[in-house]
């Protein structure tokens, strides 16, 4: 189903943003001018979801996408509108199993699109974010699988390598917190560091498919920091002052990129 010209204007709608979450770019349907629509009934439930959507009761706009796709399983904006539906109730959940399903099925959602058009930016960038934000379980088979994907363009496997490494970090930093709160745990310095070191591997092979990305030095930066710190916990002066040298190095990095993008007009990226 190709989502009818009145659908255009109710898609474009904003997304709250959500506190402590990545707030979601606004829906953009591509619609065409003109509709084909394989089945009237299969239009009126994506309208009727889209309008729920912009009500914000986004459990029964999913049922009525899901209806729609029944009648019309062919429809990517459909599927698209799903999708979206799925990531915003992901960001609204607060129960670890309820946003883990959420997450996975988004997430193959949004590769449904992608899969009838691989040039959906909307969704490509839509499906990276859920990667980095989702639990292990769900966000970690696609990172693997795009991160390990020769085919893929170098800037695609980098941004899947990109998030392992911040998902890495985040291993880490959660450990030192760890350390921080009860330092009885001060052997959990050794957890932290395996993983900031797991993030480093990932971030290096992210440069070496692009080495001009400011993003991915700053990511390095803050790894190397982050094993900063945890030499200082396990009393290695002189290596924590080699991981704070080399953070320094990769944060001019990142900037002298950053203000050479500046200069061409380029924009930043934020990941």
């Amino acid at each position: 189903m190709r989502v009818p010209r009145v659908l255009r204007g109710l898609a474009a709608v904003s997304l709250w943003s959500i506190a402590g979450s990545l707030a979601l770019e606004p829906i953009a349907a591509a619609a065409p001018e003109t509709v084909n629509a394989t089945s009237p009934d299969a239009q009126s439930e994506a309208q009727e979801g889209l309008r729920l959507y912009q009500a914000r009761d986004f459990a029964a706009a999913e049922q009525h996408f899901e209806r729609s796709l029944k009648l019309d399983p062919g429809s990517v904006e459909t599927l698209f509108l799903l999708a979206r539906t799925l990531n915003m109730r992901f960001r609204l959940s607060r129960e670890e199993s309820e946003r883990s399903e959420l997450a996975r099925r988004a997430m193959t959602a949004y590769e449904g699109v992608l899969a009838r058009d691989p040039d959906r930016g909307e969704a490509y960038q839509a499906l990276l974010a859920l990667a980095r934000d989702a639990d292990d379980a769900a966000a970690l088979p696609w990172l693997e699988r795009q991160a390990g994907d020769a085919s893929l363009p170098p800037g695609r496997r980098a941004d899947a390598l990109q998030a392992l490494a911040a998902r890495s970090r985040a291993c880490a930093e959660r450990k030192l917190q760890q350390i921080s709160q009860e330092p009885v745990l001060l052997d959990s310095s050794s957890a932290a560091r395996e993983c900031a070191m797991r993030g480093m591997a990932s971030i290096q092979q992210a440069l070496q498919l692009v080495p001009q990305r400011g993003s991915a030095w700053s990511e390095q930066a803050r790894l190397l920091s982050t094993l900063a710190e945890v030499c200082a916990l396990q009393g290695q002066p002189e290596q924590r002052a080699a991981y704070e040298k080399q953070a320094g190095e990769s944060r001019r990095k990142a900037e002298q990129i950053r203000v050479s993008e500046s200069v061409q007009g380029k924009p930043p990226r934020s990941y």
